[in-house]
């Protein structure tokens, strides 16, 4: 069976990064260049709650995107098997009280990351299924996500809140953008609360925390940062990178000496454009 693979254009400074960390970064989803994602949600803006790694799914090289996101297409695409994501045992320390049935809880990100000193992930990954997005292109986003979420005070002034297709978030752009034929990984987080020492036996704890996830959500209290980075691990030891069409002999010798520094069976490619393209004439 042929592996499902995904693909992300880049800057070849950027590789390196990836490369040397063994990290991809996700960024909030209101400050990614598709301004119009942030006007799908209504009275809640979920969109500076929910973070995007984007990529494609298309096998065939897309011109306009290596126009968009390299530099005068001498940057690189990078492919990877679509679950490139490392998951290993969740590794939950004895004094955050927490008591599993099932101890073979596997996660792509560490318990430290999850309750980083900034924010909180929710452990909505631990279905692949949850995270994953075929984005599906329509005739108008603005509202699509209006109902995302619903937040009712009773006459105690007691908040509840119910979300509602929490795995269809961040699914939808405006269909001009369907050229990329995008294919996403998506978290949810919020502003982090310090865990007391006992952890989660402690009930007031568990209250507090629920309360202040719906306090953020309801005053619009994003995060205070603007992307994180996950460590992919094993995966870019078979990174597959296909140069930009308009890459010369020394951007592919960076490339090349980059993937043998820090890959085992990393491999290079021309770009089956190159050759093909000239620069427009301006009339």
């Amino acid at each position: 069976m042929k592996q499902e693979m995904v693909h992300h254009y880049t800057s070849i400074n950027t590789l390196a990064l990836i490369l040397q960390s063994k990290k991809i970064r996700f960024n909030r989803l209101d400050r990614v260049d598709d301004v119009s994602e942030a006007q799908a949600y209504g009275k809640y803006d979920l969109s500076k709650y929910l973070f995007v790694s984007c990529w494609t799914d298309k096998l065939e090289e897309s011109i306009p995107q290596w126009h968009m996101y390299t530099e005068n297409m001498t940057g690189v695409r990078i492919s990877l098997p679509k679950d490139f994501m490392d998951y290993k045992p969740l590794d939950i320390p004895k004094e955050a009280g927490i008591i599993l049935t099932d101890n073979n809880i596997v996660s792509p990100i560490s318990w430290t990351q999850i309750f980083a000193e900034n924010y909180f992930i929710f452990p909505f990954f631990a279905n692949k299924n949850m995270i994953e997005r075929k984005i599906i292109y329509v005739d108008d986003i603005q509202g699509i996500y209006s109902d995302a979420v619903k937040i009712d005070v009773d006459s105690n002034g007691k908040a509840t809140m119910e979300f509602k297709r929490i795995g269809d978030l961040a699914c939808h752009k405006h269909k001009s953008w369907a050229f990329q034929d995008e294919f996403r990984f998506v978290f949810f987080a919020v502003p982090s609360l310090k865990i007391p020492p006992d952890g989660f036996t402690n009930e007031n704890f568990i209250s507090s925390f629920t309360n202040h996830i719906i306090q953020c959500i309801h005053d619009h209290v994003a995060p205070p940062i603007n992307y994180f980075d996950i460590d992919i691990g094993e995966a870019l030891n078979s990174v597959q990178i296909t140069l930009g069409p308009k890459c010369n002999q020394g951007h592919k010798v960076i490339v090349e000496a980059l993937v043998k520094e820090y890959t085992t069976h990393g491999i290079v490619a021309d770009s089956i454009l190159s050759g093909s393209l000239r620069h427009p004439i301006r009339l």
